[in-house]
């Protein structure tokens, strides 16, 4: 900033003070959002081998399958 400082009323040294600290503010959210993007794209490419998950995909298709059936059919598990 070339502004004479000395120069400038208290108002207006308040004044842009006030803007600095605005856009700082907004330079930290901006920073924080792209971190937290770049958090979350890392997750995403995250592969896990199916053997790791401990999820049978098969079993888990059977039950929703008997829960299906189960509602379609009006009846209660016991």
């Amino acid at each position: 900033m070339s502004t004479d400082l000395s120069r400038m009323s208290k108002d207006q040294l308040a004044s842009v003070l006030d803007e600095a600290e605005a856009q700082i503010a907004e330079i930290r959210a901006e920073l924080a959002h792209r971190q937290q993007a770049e958090q979350h794209q890392a997750i995403d490419a995250l592969e896990m081998p199916p053997m790791r998950t401990g999820v049978h995909w098969d079993e888990v298709k059977a039950f929703f399958q008997q829960v299906l059936d189960e509602l379609r059919s009006g009846s209660t598990p016991k």
